[in-house]
């Protein structure tokens, strides 16, 4: 009876952890069996390791229905899209969907540009968007590759790498509060107003006061990642947009994902505002954000642009734990660290940089499971990857175009991904 006990505590657990390291190890490392399929009832000898096959790289050419996917289903998700476009919900989108490292939908619908009517343009399959806040994931993941390289702890207080943070009783805000927003800094601050460098911008952060203490509060924080853009400068000894490229785009074959795009890129981006208070110009091939602006275009909350088709091999990336062919971005134990809930204490659910999916009002939807992991820009874009389903759902549009006024967006998300899961038919 003992025994049967403690078996069935341990299966509890074991199915409790849902898609960790049981997922990881029996179903989500496609490349650890042939042809991608699993392996369940042998265990992998640590010599063998080096021998393991490249993980799934995305396969372009495809058909949905090979990966138990309904290609009438996804109609439905296309008329979302078509609809929103069509109702001004936003000028235009570029959505790509894949699932089992197969590439199931991408597509363009409406206009790259709207305004003034002369520049008009549409949208295109490779269209250039700002990222906005989807840059904070490239943050945290730069983040990671320094924790696994052992240059830094999640529980290293911020002052050991910017000593000036410790002012005004900052001395306890950790890398980890940082990752999770629960630092107690406020959301935002209008830094572009007095500011004119990056430096200034985080003198003016170290020397701001906490509005709640630290840990007890989650508080979705610009301010917090600027911080880890810094860290990650400090400690990596080159600028953050240079070590994102060397250790996260480039090896991943991003190569239309970079910060401060140049002027040939400006017919290729996607408009966002028409900002009439501060540089008094439409905003196209430049970051939105003021701040991220006003600190040169490179900052750890926001800045990156990049396109649909480069996101999903960020995406897949992730859903291979860490490894995409032969290049291995972060180890699986920090993909499953990073995608779990760290902010249960607060009452919220997310991980290290990562949102993770609610029960409810969702960006998301109703049907991605809650081992979904996601974020979304303010500019209108989102991603959202759920390791249950072996699926990943890119949403990139210009909702801000002409005018941040438009918040549909909230709308559009959570329709548009209800049809992406609902067109899986076969697990």
């Amino acid at each position: 009876m003992m025994r049967k006990r403690r078996f069935a505590v341990v299966s509890g657990v074991v199915l409790g952890l849902g898609f960790g390291f049981t997922f990881a190890f029996g179903l989500g490392f496609p490349w650890l069996g042939p042809q991608g399929a699993s392996v369940r009832a042998q265990s992998v000898a640590p010599s063998s390791l080096a021998r393991l096959a490249p993980a799934p790289t995305l396969r372009w050419d495809g058909q949905p229905e090979e990966v138990g996917v309904s290609s009438e289903r996804l109609a439905w998700a296309k008329q979302v899209i078509e609809e929103a476009v069509k109702r001004n919900y936003m000028p235009g989108a570029v959505v790509i969907a894949g699932r089992k490292g197969t590439v199931i939908f991408h597509e363009a619908f409406g206009l790259a540009q709207r305004t003034p009517a002369s520049a008009a343009r549409p949208m295109e399959k490779d269209t250039l968007f700002d990222l906005a806040s989807v840059t904070k994931l490239f943050t945290a993941t730069a983040v990671m590759i320094l924790v696994e390289e052992g240059k830094l702890r999640l529980d290293d207080p911020v002052k050991d790498f910017i000593p000036a943070f410790a002012q005004k009783g900052k001395q306890e805000v950790r890398i980890r509060h940082l990752l999770t927003h629960t630092s107690g800094l406020p959301a935002w601050a209008p830094l572009y107003q007095s500011i004119k460098s990056k430096d200034e911008a985080i003198q003016a952060i170290c020397a701001m006061e906490l509005e709640n203490p630290v840990g007890k509060k989650f508080v979705y924080s610009d301010l917090g990642f600027i911080m880890l853009g810094a860290v990650v400068e400090k400690v990596a000894g080159m600028p953050l947009d240079q070590f994102i490229r060397e250790r996260i785009t480039g090896p991943l074959g991003m190569q239309h994902t970079f910060f401060n795009p140049g002027p040939e890129w400006k017919e290729k981006a996607a408009a966002t505002e028409y900002d009439a208070t501060f540089r008094r110009r439409m905003i196209v091939g430049e970051v939105h954000d003021e701040n991220a602006w006003a600190m040169g275009g490179v900052a750890g909350h926001a800045g990156l642009f990049s396109t649909a088709e480069d996101m999903a091999r960020f995406a897949q990336m992730f859903l291979n734990y860490g490894r995409y062919g032969d290049v291995q971005i972060l180890s699986p134990a920090t993909v499953v660290l990073m995608t779990t809930n760290h902010t249960l204490a607060v009452g919220t659910r997310h991980g290290l940089g990562w949102d993770l999916k609610s029960s409810e009002f969702s960006s998301a939807g109703d049907l991605f499971s809650l081992n979904a992991y996601g974020h979304t820009g303010f500019t209108g874009t989102s991603i959202w990857i759920d390791p249950t389903l072996q699926l990943f759902s890119i949403l990139l549009t210009n909702r801000v175009h002409p005018s941040r006024s438009n918040t549909r967006i909230t709308w559009v998300r959570p329709h548009f991904h209800n049809p992406i899961a609902a067109a899986i038919v076969r697990l």
